[in-house]
């Protein structure tokens, strides 16, 4: 199994590149944005086409 991380995973190209890998059913996404609750509905939009993922709510901006 495969660990792919997606930062800026709630939003724009991050959002659909985890939409499109959801298929991929040897690879664990693993989606990092500031905003918990897009992460959380993204999470389950991926399950439900099948994939793994997991949310990290986080600003890599900051320390």
């Amino acid at each position: 199994m495969t660990d792919l991380i997606l930062t800026g995973a709630s939003r724009g190209i991050g959002h659909a590149l985890a939409l499109a890998l959801a298929s991929s059913r040897d690879t664990r996404l693993l989606l990092v944005a500031r905003d918990a609750g897009r992460l959380q509905a993204l999470v389950a939009d991926v399950e439900r086409l099948g994939g793994r993922a997991l949310a990290v709510p986080g600003d890599l901006g900051t320390l």
